[in-house]
């Protein structure tokens, strides 16, 4: 077993569930404990966040990818289209509109959610359309389904991480936990656990976070800043 455990990616949900029993039925493997997020899905982020009256930090999964040019150039994503607030439709890259056609509410978590479909009029004679719209009906119109509500808190944490203190939060304390164990493997070479059973992993993991806190105390007195929680704002 190393640092990072295993990862398995399936195309199929009930592979998920296939693979799992086989897991479960080899003889050198002890399963601990399991958690089916297919049957009992994880809260959403900001439904809970908005229960409990906490302001949204949640960075967008793909915030980093859409400054990128390839995902400007996708013409087809929602992302890319022009919102028209008062007619509450999407305006696409040939200036074609895609107006609400419905919408329906239910509650998740105790929160009524929307999802609103917008279709596009005519597609006809679009020289976007192949890059656009994957229908392969060319009679069949472009259209997207969007969770409104989840679209409109995602654009509100999206503008809360954006503003300066949002920026200093997330300078402060990275949201992504990959950056510890990034540390762990390539600053302190630590590559594969050298014992064997679970409380020997245990405690050879306790000493790995120990090290690693007390290298972030050592820093910390070293720069001043013990008692702090937050990183003082230097100018260059």
């Amino acid at each position: 077993m190393d640092v990072a455990g295993v990862r398995v990616i399936c195309s199929f949900e009930e592979d998920v569930f296939f693979l799992a029993k086989c897991l479960k039925d080899q003889s050198d493997i002890e399963i601990i404990t399991g958690k089916d997020y297919i049957s009992h899905p994880k809260p959403n982020g900001y439904l809970y966040l908005e229960k409990n009256g906490q302001m949204s930090f949640i960075k967008p999964s793909n915030y980093e990818v859409r400054k990128t040019k390839r995902f400007k150039e996708q013409v087809g994503r929602i992302e890319n289209m022009t919102y028209d607030e008062q007619w509450d439709a999407f305006i696409c890259a040939y200036g074609k509109t895609l107006s609400l056609r419905r919408e329906t509410t239910e509650l998740v978590q105790g929160r009524p959610v929307t999802t609103s479909w917008y279709r596009c009029e005519d597609c006809t004679n679009c020289p976007h359309r192949s890059a656009c719209c994957q229908a392969k009906d060319l009679a069949k119109p472009k259209e997207v389904v969007l969770k409104k509500t989840f679209w409109e808190m995602r654009a509100a944490s999206q503008e809360n991480i954006t503003t300066e203190h949002g920026i200093y939060l997330r300078m402060c304390r990275s949201i992504q936990v990959e950056g510890a164990f990034g540390l762990l493997k390539n600053d302190f070479g630590f590559r594969r656990f050298l014992t064997r059973g679970k409380t020997n992993i245990r405690t050879e993991l306790f000493f790995l976070a120990l090290a690693y806190d007390l290298k972030k105390l050592w820093m910390k007195r070293e720069n001043g800043r013990l008692k702090t929680h937050l990183s003082e704002i230097t100018v260059a």
